[in-house]
């Protein structure tokens, strides 16, 4: 299993594949972003905590090339998409955010963080977006969308890059801050099915968390008869 670190001081964060520690001050701009979004967006408790946006910049850093694309399932008022963008101003982002007044207001939001073509939202639910999604494959998905419909979310992975990352927000125990069965129950008997650890896990003295796996050659497809094994 990645290592569990506790970065509720906003001092460390778990970076794989190799499971590294990095000090954020090797990423200047995480906290300046973070003030950033912050100014734009504001905050509220239904947003990503400040460490878990840190950690949101550091990992989308890796993916800041003109050819990488990143996905996010519930985008809400763009507090952790503008994290991701400014992480990875290069990469194209699109975020998916079914209510419609949320979806708005996220765009405008984000049209003051980037350039308006680097990002799209769309105000649909994730799994009829992936109904007609054709393309491209993606570097990086961050799941933070319905939490009793995680498995849905799951088929995104045969949209993932080998080299690319799925991270989950809300990846919480029973005994945890904002427990959240459903996606901690899941993405467990997902790395069971794939039969293989976690690469990144972010986690507080609360056992509030992110879980992430990057995808390698060769993992398999996820296929709808899986279903009854997750």
């Amino acid at each position: 299993m990645a290592k569990t670190i506790n970065i509720r001081s906003m001092k460390k964060v778990s970076d794989s594949p190799e499971t590294l520690e990095k000090d954020l001050s090797t990423f200047p701009g995480a906290f300046e972003s973070l003030e950033k979004s912050k100014s734009v967006i504001g905050k509220s408790r239904h947003m990503v905590a400040d460490y878990q946006a840190l950690a949101l910049y550091i990992l989308a850093c890796q993916y800041d090339h003109r050819d990488c694309n990143i996905l996010e399932i519930g985008t809400y008022r763009g507090f952790s998409a503008s994290m991701i963008i400014q992480g990875a101003p290069k990469a194209f982002f699109i975020g998916l955010e079914p209510a419609p007044h949320e979806q708005d207001r996220a765009c405008r939001n984000l049209r003051e963080i980037t350039e308006p073509e680097r990002f799209r939202v769309f105000s649909v639910l994730s799994w009829k977006y992936l109904s007609s999604y054709g393309g491209p494959e993606l570097d990086f998905i961050f799941v933070d969308g319905a939490h009793n419909q995680i498995a849905l979310d799951l088929y995104w992975w045969n949209w993932l890059k080998p080299g690319g990352l799925i991270l989950f927000h809300d990846y919480t125990p029973v005994d945890g801050f904002k427990p959240c069965e459903p996606v901690y129950n899941t993405v467990n008997r997902f790395l069971e099915w794939l039969d293989r650890p976690a690469d990144v896990l972010i986690v507080d003295d609360r056992k509030y968390g992110m879980l992430g796996i990057y995808k390698k050659p060769g993992d398999s497809e996820f296929e709808e008869r899986f279903l009854d094994e997750i």
